[in-house]
């Protein structure tokens, strides 16, 4: 009984990385329904698992490069962890609320696999403000040792949101 439950969160602890990262989880895991359910409590560790790894990349990176440049390639960093989902979601999100569409068609527009300008303008955004508050970190009194922590929790609480939301919200 213990083994199947242990087995039953391992497998939902890999399939929230497998889902929400494109960090290698070299295992076979079912993408059930039951599991993927399981899965979402474990986005918050999902997230500070980018964070850590991001404020890693980072004070290495401020060792050797430039605060603007460092800014580049740990947002970069930031971004290919997580396969840059939350962009995907973004995009599509923009794209359909913004249409000023009947509620059925925003939704529509939000299944569409393409990007349209509103969607385009809201990653654009979106990277810029992320970029130039890492250089604002960066440049700051503190440095990135106190901007790491900080990392860290933001995608932390980023993750959590996401479960917050689906528990609070319907479905569309």
């Amino acid at each position: 009984m213990v083994r199947d439950s242990l087995k039953a969160q391992l497998q939902a602890v890999g399939a929230a990385f497998q889902f929400m990262t494109r960090i290698p989880v070299p295992v076979e895991i079912p993408f059930t329904p039951a599991v993927l359910a399981r899965s979402t409590v474990y986005y918050p560790l999902v997230g500070l698992v980018i964070g850590g790894i991001t404020a890693a990349a980072g004070w290495l990176l401020t060792l050797a490069v430039p605060a603007l440049p460092a800014a580049v390639l740990i947002l970069l960093i930031w971004t290919a962890l997580s396969g840059a989902l939350h962009l995907d979601g973004l995009m599509d999100s923009a794209d359909g609320v913004l249409s000023h569409r009947p509620r059925e068609r925003m939704l529509d527009i939000m299944k569409d696999s393409r990007v349209g300008a509103m969607g385009v303008m809201a990653a654009i955004f979106l990277l810029l403000l992320k970029f130039a508050t890492l250089s604002a970190l960066l440049e700051g009194e503190g440095g990135w040792l106190e901007a790491a922590p900080l990392v860290v929790m933001v995608c932390g609480w980023s993750r959590l949101w996401v479960v917050c939301s689906m528990a609070g919200w319907p479905f569309a």
